[in-house]
């Protein structure tokens, strides 16, 4: 049976015949927020579970039932609880225990989280883009575009939206910055990890262009 390498070698062989192969560390994602956020959603099981942070513990939100749960002791990781009901957090993932069921094990879904994060952050449209990384958010009183996987960092006051053929475009001059945004309501799809999108985003920031797919926050 061929070794690990092999197998790499061989598959560095066709990827040869398309283009390329590397041997180095995966694209980097697009610009995240820290890693703090307001709100997480996980899978667990197939149920859908929102939890959103606040000073005394969790909001924990399933299609069920809603229910709010404080935090307790845990060996390890952040565990909340409350009335029978557990949710233990370990990183990307959790423990879910309800009253009367089986506990279920849940994963995080990181895109959903990133939407919810921002929109209890009062964002209205967030979009985002790849190679190099970018992203945006609009609202609540400004806008911010971060770039080069958050190496630059713009940030101006909102402009009205004017409507433009199948969606609406931002423009917003400073002393130092020129920003036009382009929002077409489509189908998109991310182009590193192929998750769909309500529209298409196209920046032109100081001259430099970029595209990518976005949202609008309810």
């Amino acid at each position: 049976m061929p070794s690990k390498l092999q197998r790499r070698l061989l598959s560095c062989g066709t990827a040869a015949l398309l283009g390329a192969c590397a041997f180095g560390p995966p694209p980097r994602p697009a610009v995240e927020p820290p890693p703090h956020l307001l709100a997480r959603v996980y899978d667990c099981d197939g149920e859908e579970a929102l939890v959103e942070l606040d000073g005394r513990g969790i909001l924990l939100a399933l299609p069920s039932r809603q229910v709010h749960l404080t935090r307790v002791s845990a060996a390890s990781g952040v565990k909340y609880a409350s009335d029978g009901t557990t949710f233990w957090m370990k990183g990307p993932s959790a423990l879910l225990e309800l009253p009367g069921r089986t506990g279920a094990t849940c994963e995080e879904n990181r895109p959903r989280s990133l939407r919810e994060d921002a929109r209890l952050r009062g964002v209205r449209y967030r979009g985002l883009g790849n190679e190099p990384g970018w992203r945006i958010e609009i609202g609540p009183e400004e806008i911010l575009v971060e770039t080069d996987y958050g190496e630059n960092r713009v940030v101006l006051p909102l402009p009205q939206p004017v409507p433009s053929e199948g969606g609406h475009t931002y423009e917003q001059t400073s002393a130092s910055h020129h920003l036009h945004v382009s929002i077409e309501e489509a189908l998109c799809l991310d182009s590193m990890t192929g998750d769909e999108f309500g529209s298409k985003v196209r920046i032109t920031l100081d001259g430099r262009d970029f595209q990518g797919c976005g949202d609008v926050l309810r």
